[in-house]
């Protein structure tokens, strides 16, 4: 299997539910805000980035996106394919539900790494990451005092550092906590499972 290098922060199992092809390559339209005009755009070329998900100081730098691909991805297909089905169905009636307890746990854990997944939690969590990072440093200080220098310079580089892959990082981490250690099934976290230091 080759790096999953193009990666989608709005997944494609989504985006073709509004596709105006009924086949492959699915296409929507998107809106150009810069320059005010709509036009189609193949839903492998849209919300999409190189490297979005990769975190290069990982044993696997793919983790991210292999976990949304093979766990978070097919779950959402499938509670929106039953879903479209059920309302599809002449013998649905007004306020029926149509998804049972797991699908609606599904559905919630879907929406919810949506949220972690888009550029606007990215760019929160960078924010959060340069604000908190010196205060949470200062407090290790504080309880572990003293420190050696060379957690010492571990600490400055970790306050510091605008390294987008310690963003990327957190994430990874959020992400795989959420849905890993939450899970009924106890699936261990496939992201920190691997014993790596985690931020």
């Amino acid at each position: 299997m080759s790096n999953p290098k193009k990666q989608h922060y709005v997944p494609q199992v989504y985006l073709k539910n509004f596709s105006f092809s009924d086949k492959e390559p699915y296409k929507i339209y998107a809106l150009c805000k810069k320059e005010n005009r709509i036009f189609p755009v193949n839903v492998s070329d849209t919300s999409v980035e190189h490297n979005f998900y990769t975190v290069n100081k990982r044993s696997d730098p793919y983790i991210v996106e292999t976990t949304y691909a093979t766990v978070i991805e097919p779950m959402l297909a499938r509670v929106i394919t039953k879903i479209r089905k059920s309302c599809e169905n002449i013998l649905i009636q007004n306020h029926t539900c149509v998804l049972n307890p797991k699908d609606k746990i599904d559905m919630a854990y879907s929406m919810i790494f949506q949220l972690f997944r888009g550029k606007i939690t990215r760019e929160y969590t960078r924010k959060q990451y340069l604000s908190l990072a010196p205060v949470v440093a200062g407090e290790v200080k504080e309880v572990f005092n003293p420190i050696s220098e060379q957690q010492e310079i571990i600490l400055n580089e970790i306050t510091t550092s605008e390294d987008p892959a310690l963003y990327k990082s957190v994430i990874t981490c959020t992400v795989c906590f959420a849905y890993f250690h939450t899970a009924a099934d106890g699936k261990s976290c496939a992201c920190c499972g691997d014993k790596e230091a985690n931020l």
